[in-house]
C-alpha cells in the first residue's frame, strides 16, 4: 500500500536530524528487521567534557518475578559539594525499539549540565515482552534509584 508522505509535517529544522533515522516499515519489514536499522550505529566520537562524564553499566533486580533490569548509572567527573539531583532516563522508542545506549551522548549532557546522577533505564521491548514488561522494569529503576539514592550520591528529595 502506498501512502502519503507525512514529511510537510515536520518542523522544518528537525527535519536533518529526521534524515539520520533509517526507514522503518514494520508492516511489511516486520519488528527485527526495523529495529535492526537503528542497532549497531557507530556515532562520532564523543567531546572530552562528556567522555569525562562516568558510566556505569548495572543490572538491579526486576519486579519480583521478573529479570533483572540493566541501567546505565552517569555520573559528572566533578567533586559533588552534597548529594546531588537524579534523572531517570526512559529512552524512546514507543516500548517497542531502542535501548539505554542510544540516550548516552545525551545522558552524559544532562548529568554534566545538571550535575546530576543519571540512570538510563534498558527496559524490555514489546512484543517479546507484552506489556506491563517495560512499565515494570522502569518502575523498579525507580524504586532502585530511590532506595540506593545515599550510595550514589543523590538527594532522594531531588
Amino acid at each position: 500500500m502506498n501512502r502519503p508522505s507525512t514529511r510537510h509535517l515536520i518542523a522544518p529544522e528537525l527535519l536533518g536530524a529526521l534524515e539520520m533515522f533509517p526507514p522503518m516499515d514494520f508492516e511489511n519489514l516486520g519488528m527485527e528487521a526495523s529495529r535492526s536499522g537503528m542497532a549497531g550505529r557507530e556515532l562520532p566520537p564523543l567531546p572530552e567534557a562528556l567522555a569525562a562524564v562516568a558510566c556505569e553499566e548495572r543490572f538491579i533486580p526486576g519486579a519480583p518475578g521478573d529479570p533483572d533490569v540493566r541501567v546505565l548509572v552517569y555520573t559528572p567527573p566533578t567533586k559533588a559539594a552534597g548529594p546531588r539531583p537524579a534523572v531517570l532516563e526512559i529512552h524512546g522508542g514507543g516500548y517497542i525499539m531502542g535501548s539505554a545506549d542510544m540516550s548516552d551522548p545525551a545522558n552524559r549532557l544532562l548529568a554534566l549540565q545538571l550535575d546530576a546522577v543519571v540512570v538510563g533505564v534498558d527496559y524490555r521491548l514489546a512484543p517479546a515482552t507484552p506489556w506491563p514488561g517495560s512499565r515494570d522494569d522502569n518502575y523498579a529503576a525507580l524504586c532502585w534509584l530511590a532506595d540506593n539514592a545515599a550510595s550514589l550520591g543523590v538527594d532522594p528529595a531531588r
